[in-house]
This record gives structure tokens, sequence and C-alpha cells, in this order.
């Protein structure tokens, strides 16, 4: 392998890099599958057997007392591949401005608010009026 293509796979060899997208494109189909399975197939439980199968094998399923391991999108937040900065009050976050983090779009507000002296105008005008609608303060 050349140096240039060593460099473009970061290190990794080509058949590690192809072993990565396959693993990577078969999680994706398996999602597929049980999307299928929902709507067409045996309904809501059988789709989440392809889940579950896929996460059982390896011990992937998620402890219940980890951090929001009760919180789908909490636990999703904190876990993915790379996340957002914490929230100021502390909790995984889904929503990013300016390099800072929000848990939900309340806090999203109060931090931009706080941000930009919280004039309605100018949330009005650089927020839109689908994400905010009355003045804070």
């Amino acid at each position: 392998m050349s140096e240039h293509m060593t460099a473009v796979n970061g290190g990794h060899t080509p058949d590690f890099v192809k072993q990565m997208a396959n693993m990577h494109h078969d999680l994706l189909v398996i999602m597929q599958a049980a999307w299928i399975e929902w709507k067409h197939g045996k309904g809501p439980e059988a789709a989440l057997e392809w889940i579950a199968n896929t996460l059982e094998g390896p011990g992937l399923i998620p402890d219940e007392t980890a951090p929001y391991g009760k919180e789908a999108q909490a636990f999703y937040d904190l876990n993915r591949a790379e996340p957002f900065p914490a929230c100021f009050c502390g909790r995984p976050s889904n929503q990013l401005w300016m390099g800072k983090g929000f848990c939900s779009l309340r806090h999203y507000k109060e931090g931009r608010a706080a941000t930009t002296g919280g004039s309605h105008e100018y949330m009005s005008r650089h927020v839109g009026s689908a994400l905010y609608t009355t003045p804070v303060g």
C-alpha cells in the first residue's frame, strides 16, 4: 500500500476500511429491515427483534443503570461518536449553536437570549418565528 493511501485511510489498510464500511452498511440494512418488518411484516415487536438480535449478540444492550440508560434521546446524545458540548444544565445536548450545546428548545432559547441580550426583535430575526414567538425576559 502506498504512503498516500495509508494517509487517506487514516493509517488503516484497505481491508480494514472495507470491513468497517461493510459493518456500517449491514447496520443500516438491519435498521431498514426492521422498518420493513414494522410497516409491512409482523409489526413493531417483530421489528424490535431485528434490533435486539443485533445488540444482544455482541453484548451491546444498554445497561439501564448507565447514565441516561432509560432516556433514549439523552443516551444517544451522550454516546454518539462526536457528542455536542453538554448543555449549561449539565445534560447531554442535541442542539448546537455557536459551539454551545443545548438539551432542549427551551434551553436553546435561554442560552441564545443570554448571549444576544434576549431582545424579541433580534430573536425573531435570527432564530425565526417557528422557534421563537414570545419575548424572552
